[in-house]
C-alpha cells in the first residue's frame, strides 16, 4: 500500500528534506552553465521551499498516526500531557542554540529574550527560527483537530482547518499587507500540517485508494495553478501555496525511490533516517551556529569551499552532539524519577 510507504520511510524523507533545506540556506550561487543551473534550481532554490512543506506534512502525519493508534488501544492522552511531551522535545534544543547564537552576535540580555520569544519574527519578520514558532502554533492547535475529527470526521476536519487557514491568510493579505509580508512564509504553510494529519488518518484506516486519488488530484491541480498563475505573473508568495499541492506527489516519489535504494544501498537509507531523527537539531544549528561560523571562516580564509565545508560538517557534528546530549539527559531524568 502506497500510504504505508509514507509511514515506513518517514524518517528518511525528513532526512532528505533537512538536507534540501540546508542546501537552500547554504548560499550556494547559481552556476552559469545551463545544466548545472537547472540542478541548482531543483535541489537548492526549489528544494528548500518544498522541503519545508514536506517537513510539516510529515510532522502532522506522525502526530496523527500516534494519536489514532493510542485511541485504538484504549489510551487517551490529555492535552496537557501532549503539550508537555512536545515542549520537552522542542524547546531544549531551540533555547540552547538560540541563546548561544544571539550571544555570539553580541546581543544584550533584553535583545536575546526578545528574539528567543520570537518577537523578532512576529513584529519584524526576522526569519531566524520562524519554523520553531510555526511548530509551536501547530502543536497548540493539534488537539483541536483531533476533537473535530472525532466530532464530525477526518475529511471534514481537514477541509475545515485548511479553509480557515487560507481564509485567515487572505484576510491578513487584504487588511494588513505589512503583516502579511512579515508572516507569509508561515501563513501559506498552514495547510501543510493539516494535510499531514489527514494522511495520518488515511494510514490508520488503510484507505490507500483515497490516498492515491488525493495525491494525484492535488498534483494535477497544483500544476494547473502554477501554470495559470505563472502566466499572469502572480507573486511568489501566492505561488508558494500551489507548490504545496505538489508536495504529496514528491513524497510518494521519494518513497518509491527509497524502496529501490534500500535494496541496493541500505547504508544510505540508514544515514538519511539518522538525519531525519536529528532533523530538529540540524535545523536550529544550521540556520544559526552553522551559518555564523561558516561566514566567519569564509571571511578569514577567503574561500567558498572552506565556508561550505564548515557550514555542513560543523552543523552535522553539532546537531548530532546536541541530540544525543538531550537524549541522554532525558533518559537520566526518567531514571531518577523512577
Amino acid at each position: 500500500m502506497m500510504v504505508k510507504l509514507l509511514s515506513k520511510y518517514r524518517s528518511e524523507i525528513m532526512g532528505i528534506c533537512i538536507i534540501w533545506i540546508m542546501l537552500f540556506h547554504s548560499g550556494i550561487d547559481a552556476p552559469d552553465n545551463m545544466f548545472f543551473r537547472a540542478l541548482w534550481y531543483l535541489f537548492v532554490s526549489f528544494g528548500g521551499g518544498i522541503g519545508v512543506d514536506i517537513f510539516l506534512i510529515c510532522s502532522g502525519f506522525g502526530l496523527r498516526c500516534s494519536e489514532c493508534k493510542k485511541a485504538s488501544a484504549g489510551k487517551q492522552e490529555s492535552d496537557l500531557s501532549f503539550y508537555k511531551r512536545r515542549v520537552v522535545r522542542l524547546l531544549p534544543a531551540y533555547c540552547a542554540v538560540a541563546v548561544c547564537y544571539y550571544a555570539l552576535l553580541k546581543k544584550s540580555t533584553g535583545e536575546i529574550i526578545y528574539n528567543v520569544l520570537f518577537l523578532n519574527f512576529i513584529l519584524e519578520g526576522k526569519r531566524d527560527f520562524w519554523y520553531i514558532f510555526a511548530s509551536i502554533i501547530f502543536y497548540l492547535l493539534f488537539p483541536l483537530y483531533g476533537k473535530a475529527a472525532k466530532r464530525v470526521n477526518y475529511r471534514w476536519a481537514t477541509a475545515l482547518f485548511c479553509f480557515v487557514s487560507i481564509a485567515i491568510t487572505m484576510l491578513i493579505y487584504w487588511t494588513s499587507p505589512m503583516y502579511y509580508e512579515l508572516w507569509e512564509i508561515l501563513l501559506w504553510r498552514l495547510p501543510c500540517f493539516w494535510i499531514g494529519c489527514y494522511f495520518g488518518d488515511l494510514f490508520v484506516q488503510n484507505r490507500d485508494q483515497e490516498f492515491k486519488t488525493v495525491v494525484i488530484g492535488a498534483a494535477v491541480l497544483g500544476i494547473c495553478l502554477i501554470i495559470g498563475l505563472g502566466l499572469i505573473s502572480a507573486p511568489g508568495a501566492i505561488l508558494r501555496n500551489e507548490f504545496t499541492l505538489l508536495s504529496p506527489a514528491i513524497m510518494v516519489f521519494f518513497c518509491l525511490l527509497l524502496g529501490i535504494v534500500e535494496k541496493a544501498l541500505p547504508a544510505l537509507n540508514a544515514i538519511l533516517s539518522y538525519f531525519g531523527s536529528i532533523s530538529l537539531e540540524l535545523y536550529v544549528i544550521h540556520v544559526s551556529l552553522g551559518g555564523f561560523f561558516a561566514r566567519l571562516i569564509g571571511e578569514m580564509a577567503d574561500s567558498e569551499m572552506a565556508r561550505l565545508s564548515v557550514y555542513f560538517i560543523l552543523s552535522i557534528l553539532l546537531a548530532a552532539a546536541l541530540h544525543h546530549l538531550i537524549d541522554m539527559f532525558s533518559k537520566k531524568k526518567v531514571a531518577i524519577s523512577r
